[in-house]
């Protein structure tokens, strides 16, 4: 290799996600001259690498017009780390008022060796119920009943409420008096 100026030496460190600390690769370069020569020292360090992964957590459901915030987690790869949603944003964490049903949303991670690690999580959205009474009676006379008859525009739905007076004077119905 005598008169060479340039040598491109090509190192494949192996990924074993085995943590073995920084390893270091020692270079012994001799430049012989006319006048004798020297020798050349150079280290190259090999930082330990895991894995990148990504990870934005479980899927989840919301009611209509709520928000929800999603965090892109990772773990193992190398510095720096920058972030995809296919939302567009480039933050690690983002805050949606997601549309009615389920949405899937995902994140790249991208590390500063190139890996790419993508997750996905889907936020299921529940539409707000539209509740009628279907015997609807406003005035109800001293001694006489009603029926009260909900439906929800979402079936299995269950109803709770609490009845109000105009005033805070109740009448005693138990005996019979307004």
């Amino acid at each position: 290799m005598q008169g060479w100026t340039v040598l491109f030496l090509v190192i494949h460190p192996v990924m074993d996600n085995i943590p073995e600390g920084t390893e270091t690769v020692l270079l012994d370069i001799p430049m012989i001259n006319c006048n004798g020569g020297t020798t050349y020292h150079d280290t190259i360090s090999i930082l330990d690498n895991f894995t990148l992964t990504a990870n934005t957590g479980n899927d989840t459901s919301i009611c209509e017009g709520q928000s929800v915030t999603l965090l892109a987690l990772h773990t193992g790869g190398q510095p720096t780390y920058s972030y995809l949603w296919n939302t567009g944003s480039t933050l690690p964490q983002i805050t949606l008022t997601p549309p009615v049903g389920p949405n899937v949303y995902y994140v790249d991670i991208t590390d500063g060796c190139t890996a790419i690690a993508r997750d996905s999580i889907i936020v299921t959205v529940q539409a707000k119920p539209v509740i009628t009474n279907v015997n609807l009676v406003s005035t109800v006379c001293t001694g006489s009943a009603t029926n009260i008859v909900p439906q929800s525009s979402i079936p299995g739905s269950t109803f709770s409420w609490t009845a109000t007076c105009a005033t805070a004077v109740f009448p005693d119905i138990r005996q019979g008096t307004d």
